[in-house]
């Protein structure tokens, strides 16, 4: 658990730098319009492509999945640190590279997300879970000012070149990772000792033990070099279908998608594309983007340890609706400030909320699901979070074109908090629990 921790926590590291990098970058040498934009080009294949993603997961494995497309962002950032190295970043560079990425997440995301149940036992995961919050949470602690200085200090192929070694130690831990047992395996005591019995032997003889699914819905299990009975499996597209079905019968998965879906698609825009224009504005600089994301993670990290130190919520759905009704006011209070010390105050009130539900409604999910389509879930799921991203990347950029970038974060804090309000009516999120 410790080293699938360690390259979950680098890698989101990495992403903070990366993040941070690109956007006051392409904020120096574009318009607002085009912000949004570059940012947009990236979100669009990341959107399309994440229930494949899962559907890939599910089939091939989650952690061979997870590894290979941490591979590919070492590859990337590597190969755009030299382009830059060598000549000034434009904007055709800055669309290609969050092309290419929002490709790789499509990858990574649900692959990494279904890999908890599959390093711990049933009883530890929603620990696990808080655990994997904080690191969230820390990493927009530390990754956001970190970026900001190297920007400041060194300058772009600096901060991009971080984030080739922090990639590169993130797929090093990943590929260090033990899997519990296959999943898919019987609950049973007997199958669960075979399935660890034959995990261990797989990995004393150097072949990773398999997580993909082994349930008899997903088709007969296919013996190696056994071309027809391979052929006889449903194909990808097939698996990606039944994911959805599944999802769409689901009481309780359907609805709690759908208040993740248009919270994110409220929030994406303005903690994304506002940020750096607001910063800009301001006169902060890339450095008050950092503190405010590390406000924004501070406050998130703070509620992530104390569920982590906790256990057991009680009354876990209504806690996580109301917290999201609490992200409102503070997003629309991070617009309004006319202080970078107000703005961060707020962007941590805004991140008390979001630590609490990135906690409990990641643990509900996972809980939730069944383990055969769990990397399907989590596709949906990060769907859920990204798919209204290239959206909210174009309206926001175009909003503040218009109007200014405060005005984006007050539109969205009204946004958020009706969200909260209305799935309060609907009693299976209120009164959800988790086991």
């Amino acid at each position: 658990m410790l080293r699938w921790l360690l390259g979950y926590g680098t890698g989101l590291l990495g992403d903070q730098v990366y993040y941070v990098t690109l956007s006051w970058t392409a904020v120096q040498i574009a318009t607002p319009t085009q912000v949004g934009l570059i940012l947009a080009a990236g979100a669009v294949p990341r959107a399309a492509l994440l229930i494949v993603g899962g559907a890939v997961a599910d089939r091939y494995g989650a952690k061979r999945t997870a590894l290979l497309s941490d591979a590919a962002r070492v590859l990337v950032m590597a190969a755009v640190t030299l382009v830059v190295l060598a000549d000034a970043p434009s904007i055709a560079l800055l669309v290609g590279l969050t092309i290419v990425f929002g490709v790789i997440d499509a990858l990574f995301l649900p692959a990494a997300g279904a890999l908890p149940p599959r390093i711990v036992s049933p009883t530890e995961l929603a620990r696990v879970q808080s655990m994997r919050s904080l690191l969230q949470r820390m990493a927009l602690v530390g990754g956001p000012p970190l970026a900001g200085f190297l920007v400041a200090q060194h300058g772009v192929v600096v901060a991009f070149g971080a984030t080739v070694l922090l990639f590169a130690v993130s797929v090093a831990a990943l590929a260090a990772t033990r899997l519990l047992v296959p999943a898919g395996a019987s609950s049973s005591p007997g199958a669960h000792a075979h399935a660890e019995a034959r995990a261990g032997a797989d990995a004393g003889a150097g072949v990773e033990p398999t997580d993909a699914p082994a349930s008899p819905r997903d088709g007969p299990v296919v013996p190696p070099g056994d071309g027809s009975a391979r052929a006889a499996r449903p194909g990808l597209l097939a698996d990606t279908l039944e994911g959805l079905r599944y999802v769409a019968g689901h009481r309780l998965l359907l609805p709690m998608l759908v208040v993740v879906a248009i919270a994110e698609i409220a929030i994406a825009g303005p903690l994304n594309t506002g940020l750096p224009l607001l910063s800009s504005s301001q006169g902060w600089g890339a450095a008050g983007v950092g503190w405010i994301l590390a406000g924004f993670g501070a406050g998130a990290t703070a509620t992530a340890l104390t569920i982590t130190i906790v256990g057991r919520v009680p009354h876990a759905g209504r806690i996580s609706l109301v917290a999201v009704m609490v992200m409102g006011p503070s997003l629309g209070a991070i617009g309004a400030s006319s202080t970078l010390g107000g703005a961060v105050v707020a962007a941590g009130v805004a991140g008390l909320g979001s630590g609490v539900c990135a906690t409990l409604l990641s643990t509900f999910v996972l809980t939730s699901s069944d383990p055969a389509q769990l990397g399907r879930v989590m596709g949906l799921m990060s769907f859920a979070s990204f798919g209204g991203a290239p959206i909210a990347y174009a309206v926001t950029g175009v909003l503040a074109d218009l109007t200014s970038a405060g005005t984006t974060f007050v539109v969205s804090g009204v946004a958020v908090t009706l969200v909260g309000a209305a799935a309060l009516f609907d009693a299976r999120l209120r009164t959800a629990e988790l086991p």
